[in-house]
């Protein structure tokens, strides 16, 4: 082998020692950086998980306050708009009853007769929560006769009935109790019991109780329905 040959094949062999510490060497650093990089990104994504859900549950607990804020806010809204609406008829009721009534009166049906008128889909689509006019229910005992002036005074609260349900959605009835023995309200629909005694009704008697505005507990109409009362 000539000189220039094995000097090449020495040279050669001295740096591909070297060459291949430096390729190990660096295998290993490859190696270790990517087990560093690796364990770098699992904390940083446990750091940055952990962020994620602080920072979720704050936003989270923000829009729950939110929620309940508003909720709170449309509830007082609700409870307040029931005590001027009762406080506005208790009002234009004891107006009513002062006045003569309009000559020729407005309807006025009791609720047997308007459950029978509904049996019409002409005057149920036409009439029932749409037109003005005011339901009536006579309680056992009591004379017709001597209620019918009170009852015909009441009938010019028709307008006012129609008026309140028609913007009031959440409104299913509105009624007046009184000691007489007698209702007058709106819409009707199903007859009430034959029974029915405004005055036996918790709600009657708690607010005559009171002597203010009440609210009752969550039961079911006369239509098997959830309602709340306020009288």
């Amino acid at each position: 082998m000539r000189l220039f040959a094995k000097l090449l094949l020495l040279a050669g062999v001295c740096a591909a020692v070297p060459l291949a510490l430096l390729g190990g060497a660096g295998l290993w650093r490859s190696r270790r950086l990517a087990a560093d990089l690796t364990g770098s990104a699992q904390k940083t994504g446990e750091v940055t998980g952990t962020a994620g859900l602080e920072a979720l549950f704050r936003e989270s607990s923000r829009f729950h306050l939110e929620v309940v804020e508003r909720r709170a806010h449309e509830l007082e809204t609700f409870f307040e708009h029931g005590r001027k609406m009762v406080g506005l008829q208790t009002a234009l009721v004891d107006r009513a009853l002062r006045v003569a009534p309009e000559p020729g009166g407005p309807p006025l049906y009791s609720d047997g007769r308007m459950a029978e008128l509904m049996k019409d889909p002409v005057f149920s689509s036409r009439t029932v929560r749409a037109e003005p006019y005011v339901v009536y229910k006579l309680a056992p005992g009591t004379d017709a006769g001597s209620v019918g002036p009170k009852l015909d005074r009441l009938a010019r609260l028709r307008d006012l009935y129609a008026f309140w349900h028609r913007e009031t959605p959440w409104l299913k009835s509105l009624y007046f109790g009184s000691a007489d023995g007698f209702l007058v309200g709106y819409p009707g629909g199903t007859p009430f019991p034959a029974d029915y005694d405004p005055r036996k009704r918790d709600w009657y008697r708690k607010a005559v109780e009171k002597g203010r505005v009440t609210w009752s507990n969550i039961y079911l109409d006369k239509d098997r329905l959830p309602v709340i009362t306020c009288a």
